[in-house]
């Protein structure tokens, strides 16, 4: 039995087509944040505290903020996770499905006989056409 595949309806190329855009511009945005993350995070080992005079301690206090946009990262990670997903529901769309002749076996692939209710091959129970 063959099948050719059918044309896709203009609503699901409506939504691959936003899933493009949207999954291109959250990678994008992921990408960003992570980067301004780590050029934070990577600029703070070289950064210069500030020294404050405190009254009753020594002349000099150094205090350091510490990287302050290393938040951006644990955002921007699932953005690019999300949008990834989302390119690919967008250029490969969800996985094909391809109806199955009578008796054949969706574990193995087998081709039993129409009236088989179990695979010869590997014993697992043929859904009914």
């Amino acid at each position: 039995m063959t099948t050719t595949p059918s044309a896709p309806s203009s609503g699901e190329d409506r939504r691959r087509a936003i899933s493009r855009v949207a999954g291109l511009v959250l990678v994008a945005l992921g990408v960003l944040a992570v980067g301004a993350a780590v050029v934070d995070l990577v600029g703070g080992f070289d950064r210069t505290v500030a020294v404050v005079p405190v009254e009753g301690l020594p002349d000099r206090v150094a205090v350091d903020n510490g990287p302050g946009l290393l938040w951006l990262a644990f955002l921007g990670i699932p953005m690019v996770l999300v949008g990834g997903a989302g390119l690919l529901y967008g250029y490969l769309g969800p996985p094909p499905t391809t109806p199955l002749e009578p008796g054949t076996c969706r574990a193995c692939g087998r081709h039993n006989g129409p009236e088989a209710t179990f695979c010869d091959s590997c014993g697992s129970r043929l859904v009914a056409a």
